[in-house]
């Protein structure tokens, strides 16, 4: 079985129709995180008329789960600028809020700056490999198969720190090529998860949002996460990911977690 190729198929006025590919590994009915927040990107990308003016800091905050059918995306800005701005994205479904982003963009100027040698990812890309997503999940789960996974270390199956190369395989929008930074934000909510310190059969791992602070835009199809979770006694945790491409370093990307027995 394969994914869509896509996660949302437009319909005009800023509605889209999410597909399959979009679904929550705990709740098929439900969105997981990447696909909503690479959506809100794609907006905001659109909403500025400059293409100098490059996404920064993206934080999307999820507040309520996402569920499966027809939302709206309207976006406005926040503060205007020439050099630096702030723009927000809701998704709504009907008159309900389910996402918030903002996202400072900065103007880019390709001369403004000596470039930096960034040194490639430890681990390189390993081959194919047999695609095995939690314990128990049913391998029709829509998200996961939207995307290629290639485990430098770690695996959705084991607890603890973990790096992998993730390709999207599914458009945001049907008929468009994704962005780099659309791209980003479609794995990186995928940070916590990859990277659960407890088992998952035993523990809930939430995630009310992410930040991801972006250096440049990714190169290739291929995007790298080096993610770990860390959990405090009072059931708080902190998930990072290092986020890189074949060249070197990406961005940094952050969660706030709450931590809970099933």
């Amino acid at each position: 079985m394969t994914a869509p190729e896509a996660y949302y198929l437009p319909l005009g006025e800023g509605c889209f129709e999410s597909t399959t590919a979009t679904q929550s590994p705990w709740d098929f009915a439900a969105q997981h995180g990447g696909p909503p927040s690479a959506l809100c990107v794609r907006e905001i990308e659109r909403h500025h008329d400059d293409p100098n003016m490059r996404v920064a800091r993206f934080t999307a905050d999820f507040l309520a789960p996402i569920p499966q059918g027809v939302c709206r995306v309207t976006t406005r800005t926040v503060r205007p600028g020439r050099r630096v701005a702030l723009v927000e994205a809701e998704l709504t479904f009907g008159e309900r809020a389910a996402v918030v982003m903002r996202a400072w963009l900065i103007h880019r100027e390709d001369d403004r700056a000596e470039p930096a040698d960034w040194a490639p990812p430890a681990r390189g890309l390993p081959g194919p490999q047999e695609q095995r997503y939690f314990p128990g999940m049913d391998p029709a789960w829509g998200y996961g198969r939207s995307i290629e996974w290639r485990w430098a270390s770690g695996a959705f199956d084991i607890e603890g720190p973990a790096a992998v190369w993730a390709r999207p395989h599914t458009a945001i929008v049907a008929g468009e090529a994704p962005t780099p930074t659309q791209l980003v934000a479609a794995v990186a909510d995928s940070t916590n998860g990859i990277s659960a310190p407890l088992h998952l059969d035993g523990w809930l791992f939430i995630p009310p949002s992410i930040t991801v602070t972006c250096l440049r835009p990714a190169e290739g199809e291929w995007i790298y996460l080096d993610a770990a979770t860390h959990v405090a006694a009072d059931g708080i945790g902190v998930a990072h990911a290092t986020i890189s491409d074949a060249r070197g370093f990406v961005a940094y990307a952050t969660q706030p977690v709450l931590i809970d027995r099933r």
